[in-house]
């Protein structure tokens, strides 16, 4: 499983509300960072114009779907519109 180091995404009570739902695209405002390292994902996430705030780091796994889906499952939860992904420093 992916283990999450940080506060990201719905309360165990919205999770738990059949009538919980994220937010429309329409709504989202946001811009996330994903930044892919060999052991970590950092994840920040913009609180508009150019400042940002970290939200944590997911652990890099084997199966890169797993990893897809937390992160598409936390761009809903957060009024994200855009991701943007970092390039390596090293190649």
């Amino acid at each position: 499983g992916i283990k999450v180091n940080g506060p990201l995404g719905p309360t165990a009570d919205q999770a738990k509300n059949k009538e919980y739902r994220p937010m429309s695209l329409v709504d989202r405002k946001r811009s996330m960072g994903v930044d892919f390292g060999p052991s970590f994902v950092g994840l920040a996430l913009s609180l508009g114009g150019v400042n940002t705030m970290p939200m944590g780091t997911l652990r890099t796994g084997k199966d890169w779907k797993d990893l897809a889906i937390q992160i598409a499952r936390i761009a809903s939860t957060q009024r994200v519109k855009d991701i943007v992904v970092g390039q390596p420093l090293n190649r």
